[in-house]
Parts: structure tokens; sequence; C-alpha cells
């Protein structure tokens, strides 16, 4: 995997990480080539090994002519949607610890659909808040847009997976989610 400092990598717990510098150090007494970024989505600084990122799950920002394919994913997410409370929650997480975009976005999309129709329990709620919020960091890189486009984008697309007669009270809890959350950088 190449890296440039100012380009975007994914981390599967931290989101998406800006490259700050490329560099070299004394580890053991061998010379090692370190990684520094900052998760922009959780605002966090990481030093890594350049030769483990691949092995700690980083990957690139999704590729802008892939999207279409992950919001087709949206609809698999039926399925999921059976599951509920602490085994909703687990399921999900460990999903969305793989850090693959897939996995992500079937996981936001249960947990929304879930949300739309039926009432998360709070740890549920804290997972889909992180997960939309890293899933918005990500479009708005590969889009090239700022949260709020990216936002209103992932929300379009993921209105189109959701029950009918829970459309109207899901396009409510969107606009109380953010006003709520703000999907701050």
């Amino acid at each position: 995997m190449k890296v440039k400092v100012g380009k975007h990598l994914v981390h599967p717990i931290f989101g998406v990480c800006e490259i700050l510098e490329v560099f070299n150090d004394d580890l053991n007494g061998e010379e090692v080539e370190f990684v520094s970024m900052k998760s922009i989505t959780e605002n966090m600084e990481h030093i890594l090994p350049y030769a483990r990122l691949e092995e700690y799950g980083l990957r690139p920002v999704v590729k802008k002519a892939d999207l279409e394919e992950l919001y087709k994913l949206m609809k698999k997410a039926k399925a999921d949607i059976k599951l509920t409370g602490a085994k909703s929650f687990k399921v999900n997480t460990e999903r969305s610890k793989t850090g693959l975009p897939e996995d992500m976005i079937i996981s936001l999309s249960s947990l929304s659909i879930r949300h739309s129709t039926d009432a998360l329990i709070p740890t549920e709620r804290q997972l889909l808040m992180h997960l939309r919020k890293k899933f918005i960091h990500e479009l708005s890189i590969s889009l090239k847009t700022d949260l709020n486009t990216a936002e209103k984008k992932f929300n379009l697309a993921l209105i189109e997976v959701i029950p009918k007669e829970a459309k109207i009270a899901y396009e409510e809890a969107l606009t109380h989610i953010a006003l709520k959350n703000n999907v701050k950088n």
C-alpha cells in the first residue's frame, strides 16, 4: 500500500485518517519506517509501522466509482433487521471491526432500518452514530465534498431501502440526528 502525505486512509476503528508524515526511526536498534496520521473522524493522532498498515486493517478510501455498489449492498441489510438488542449490537460491532466498507454499510443499513421502525438500545444507537460519522467522513473524502453534502447523499441512498411506512418517521429521525450531532469534523 502506497501512502503519501496529505492523502487519506481508513482505519477500521478510527475511520478516515490523513497522512501527516512518513519517517524513519530507530526501534530496538533497527531502522523502521513509520507513518504518522491523524484521524479526522475521531480527532486522534496515530503512528504505525509502514510495513504493518494492512495488517492493522488500514485501507484506501472508497473510490467514487465503487459507491454505487455499496449503495446496492444496503438492500442486503433487510435480512439483519430480525436481530435486536444486545445480539444486534454484538453482530454489528463484530462486522464493523473488519473495517471493510461492505461490512460497515451493511451494519449501518441494518441499524438505520431498525432505528426507523423500532427503538434501538443505547449501545446500538451509539454504534449507529459512530458508523454514520465514519462513513460520512469517508464519503466526503471520496466525493470531494463537504460533510453536510455527503450526509445528504448518504441519507438519500438510505431512504431507498427503508420500509415505506417508516420513511416519514425516519426522515424526522434524520433531522433530529443531524441537529443533535451536527456531524462534526
